[in-house]
């Protein structure tokens, strides 16, 4: 990977470098934030299981598999399907836009469950950074999620499933009728690697196929390889064995995806063979470290959202579900309209599940870092019957489930985009989003190029300060959401379209004398896969530690063409003189509107062995020496933490000076949420007059921690909220013209 990739920048870059002056930049413009986007994805496409059917009356409808991808800017992307030997496809991507591409399938190339590595793996890479989702739909399943870049892999995962299932295939019976036999559709974990010899250790919470509930097993695998553990399942129950909370455990970076090959999460009261409702559900996952402790529940507001007493014509219930993935045990309250509500309790590995069944959003909330998914059920309500006279079928009508994650709130965001599938006209689409009511005004979104708008959230949460809302997308077009004010949001995009199933018995001709004499037709069945998918709206993915200290040291000025050589290196100071652990560098890139410039990685030289260095070396250079050069190098640790380095190169000299925007920083709230008592570290660029104060959701001020002068460097202030009711609270920092504000939870 290391020569493709740098063969490709340094090839294809010069031809595709912006042409703007610097007169045109704008550094400080709306861009994603760096732990939303990445430069390089390794995607395994999941194979959905399928179901034989009347060979007279095979499911129908476009298949296919995509990638949507969004850049900031203009930027070349290269895209490798690992598996077929078919080479590299060259796209050139426009910025602020999603790009739809749809990817060969070559006879089905998905990584299949057998017990082998498959390398059926699709590689992404970018010059720019850039954000991912993925997108399939076959006759036997659809579904869409948001695959994390490499940069973003950790090590340590749980699964999130839910129990296995079985679908049916449909067998002729001679002219007349038709039978039935059953197929087990396993839950399923597809773990891929980035890495050469990276060795996975899988401890199964259910019994899988070659292997047993709690004995742990090894994979080896090799860059660019899946592998995908599959539950067994038993054809004679409804529901069998669950994955949920299998923990995988690797030496090196890995990338986790987890569902079910076909499901209805709930079994249909009506209905025949029943295997139209049942659709695969995939969703990546992010690493332990990634976990956070508040999710929100949001329903679909579809056409069969939950409608209390409505069970004919509506949804019967959706499900929300917490994963335990902390040491030891984790307590858990889901709540209500009092701002209590029903306790849980999970041990490491253990999972919670909560059904609802009106259409309302809720809020768990833990005290240790969970992972939380939610499950709409699927729906089939009867539309009909079909023959006549003592020859009467049935019909009924669909729709199907899919899998989203609960995006944890220490992962919300203030920049998302989004765009719904082309492939499937009919599909409708729907655009979920939670926040605060304090930022109710401060949540726009906008369709392509049009002006934006304020995005509905008059929908209030029990027991929270929280509000949510909906809209209908159109397909096909990008979406941005924008939080202004530092306003923060979560979300999930989803999409239905009905199938259907039917039964026509065979119909005999008769004589005059009412013998019957021929079939006027034999028995038929039809079956079509309802379609659904749903996932999250653009998380961060960034790890929840403590953020790094950048320093950047010009270890070769150079001049010309040659640019600047730049050593980056992080560290932490700790206030009580403990270190913790290093996160680490995620990546380094340019300023989407830098001009005339660009940068080579020189120690490491592969951008995936820069992922968790402490230290990097790296040249930013004129692309054309003759020409001015202007550019901004971002460095980003894996805590998302930002340094900007502001390069210029004027004739044959050049200049680099640092802009970083973490000389000023509001570096944690630890624990959040706080119990009883919590702490507050900050960092000040320069001395001067400061002010940190603690206010309620009502703006009004419960607790001036200080004010006065106060000097540069590392500050650290504790807080006791022992006498104060539980909710939600904000801290802000204002020193000179700097400030700053982030939301603590009192529990």
């Amino acid at each position: 990977m290391n020569k493709i990739f740098r063969y490709i920048l340094f090839s294809l870059a010069l031809s595709l470098i912006p042409t703007l002056t610097w007169s045109q930049q704008q550094w400080n413009q709306p861009r994603l934030p760096s732990t939303a986007t990445g430069h390089i994805y390794l995607i395994p496409y999941p194979e959905p299981l399928k179901n034989l059917q009347d060979v007279r009356f095979p499911s129908r409808g476009p298949e296919s598999i995509t990638l949507m991808i969004y850049s900031d800017a203009t930027t070349p992307v290269w895209i490798t399907n690992l598996g077929d030997g078919s080479g590299t496809t060259a796209y050139t991507l426009p910025g602020g836009k999603m790009s739809e591409i749809t990817l060969p399938m070559n006879g089905w190339q998905f990584v299949g469950r057998g017990s082998n590595p498959s390398n059926n793996v699709f590689r992404v890479l970018s010059l720019r950074p850039i954000y991912v989702t993925c997108y399939m739909t076959t006759n036997f399943g659809t579904e869409g999620w948001v695959p994390l870049p490499v940069e973003a892999w950790g090590k340590e995962y749980y699964a999130a499933t839910i129990s296995s299932e079985i679908v049916k295939d449909e067998i002729p019976v001679g002219e007349n009728n038709y039978g039935q036999s059953t197929v087990g559709a396993p839950s399923q974990i597809i773990i891929t690697a980035a890495f050469n010899n990276t060795h996975v250790v899988v401890t199964p919470n259910a019994d899988i196929v070659n292997g047993s509930a709690g004995a742990p097993f090894t994979i080896a695998l090799d860059a660019g390889e899946a592998y995908t553990v599959v539950s067994t399942t038993d054809t004679t129950s409804t529901f069998g064995d669950d994955l949920a909370g299998t923990k995988i455990v690797s030496n090196k970076l890995i990338g986790v995806t987890t569902g079910n090959t076909r499901a209805a999460v709930i079994d249909q009261p009506i209905g025949l063979l029943k295997n139209s409702v049942k659709n695969m559900m995939v969703e990546s996952l992010a690493p332990v470290e990634q976990h956070g402790t508040e999710f929100v529940f949001l329903p679909a507001l579809d056409d069969v959202r939950m409608l209390e007493g409505s069970l004919e014509t509506n949804r019967e219930a959706e499900f929300a579900r917490i994963f335990g993935t902390s040491p030891g045990r984790t307590n858990g309250i889901v709540v209500d309209s009092t701002g209590g509500g029903s306790t849980f309790r999970l041990q490491n590995g253990g999972t919670y599940t909560q059904e609802f069944n009106v259409s309302e959003a809720r809020m768990f909330r833990t005290d240790q870092p969970s992972q939380g998914m939610l499950y709409p059920a699927s729906f089939m309500k009867f539309n009909g019957t079909t023959g006549s006279g003592n020859f009467i079928g049935a019909s009924y009508k669909s729709w199907s489930s899919y899998m989203s994650e609960m995006t944890p709130r220490e992962q919300w965001t203030s920049q998302a985009v989004c765009k719904a599938p082309s492939s499937l006209s009919g599909m409708l689409h729907y655009l979920n989003i939670v926040a605060d009511t304090n930022d109710q005004f401060n949540i726009y979104f906008r369709q392509e190029n049009s002006s934006r708008q304020l995005f509905p959230l008059n929908r209030k949460i029990p027991g929270t300060s929280l509000v949510w809302g909906r809209i209908v997308i159109n397909q096909g077009l990008t979406y941005r959401i924008e939080g202004d004010n530092r306003a923060t949001f979560a979300g999930n995009l989803y999409g239905q379209l009905s199938g259907y199933e039917l039964y026509r018995p065979n119909s005999p001709m008769f004589d005059g004398k009412g013998n019957s004499t021929s079939n006027l037709h034999p028995s038929e069945y039809e079956e079509n896969l309802a379609r659904a998918y749903g996932y999250p709206l653009t998380p961060l993915r960034r790890w929840l530690g403590r953020p790094s200290f950048f320093d950047v040291i010009d270890e070769e000025p150079g001049n010309g063409e040659k640019g600047r050589i730049l050593r980056v290196s992080i560290r932490q100071e700790s206030p009580d003189g403990v270190d913790s652990e290093l996160p680490g560098l995620r990546s380094i890139s340019l300023h989407p509107e830098s001009v005339n410039a660009e940068f080579e990685l020189l120690d490491p030289t592969d951008p995936l062995d820069l992922i968790g260095k402490t230290e990097a070396l790296v040249r930013v250079y004129p692309v054309d020496p003759s020409k001015n050069s202007e550019a901004l190098l971002l460095i980003t640790d894996r805590t998302g933490s930002e340094e900007t380095v502001e390069f210029e190169h004027v004739g044959i000299t050049s200049s680099v000076g640092s802009t970083s925007n973490v000389q000023y920083r509001f570096d944690q709230v630890e624990p959040n949420p706080i119990q009883a008592k919590g702490r507050f570290t900050f960092t000040l660029g320069e001395g001067g007059n400061t002010r940190v104060e603690i206010t309620n959701a009502l703006g009004q001020s419960v607790a001036l921690l200080f004010s006065g002068e106060m000097g540069a460097g590392y500050h650290a202030l504790d807080w006791d909220a022992s006498g104060l009711p539980a909710g939600t609270y904000f801290c802000t920092i204002q020193s000179g013209s700097w400030k700053e504000t982030a939301r603590v939870i009192v529990q």
